[in-house]
């Protein structure tokens, strides 16, 4: 690796931001009887899903999966990742998807149930 000239800038990316403020573009609800029953199967596929968009895409990241209330919450630093997630589960296991975007703030809340 080279050294940077010292009069260079370090410059935070737009996802290590969106992390430290803890300010998700995207919200993955997973809910339903499914989910709790089959939390470590779905963890897997988003963590494998997540690895190959950022294999192409460096800032698609998860920045948390939660439990609350018997549902799963994944957040995410790009819109695209939480759709993207969503469709993933559906083709895997099924259910129903629900997408709301806002365009006014770049945020999506998706809603997959089964």
């Amino acid at each position: 690796m080279v050294a940077p000239p010292p009069s260079a800038e370090e410059v935070v990316c737009p996802a290590c931001h969106r992390i430290a403020d803890r300010e998700p573009a995207g919200f993955l609800n997973i809910e339903g009887e499914f989910a709790p029953q089959h939390r470590e199967e779905l963890v897997q596929l988003l963590r494998q899903h997540e690895a190959r968009a950022r294999a192409t895409h460096v800032m698609q990241r998860i920045m948390a999966i939660e439990d609350d209330s018997g549902k799963m919450i994944v957040t995410t630093t790009d819109i695209h990742l939480a759709r993207d997630l969503g469709e993933a589960l559906k083709a895997a296991f099924h259910g129903s998807l629900e997408l709301k975007y806002s365009k006014e703030d770049n945020l999506l809340r998706a809603y997959w149930r089964r």
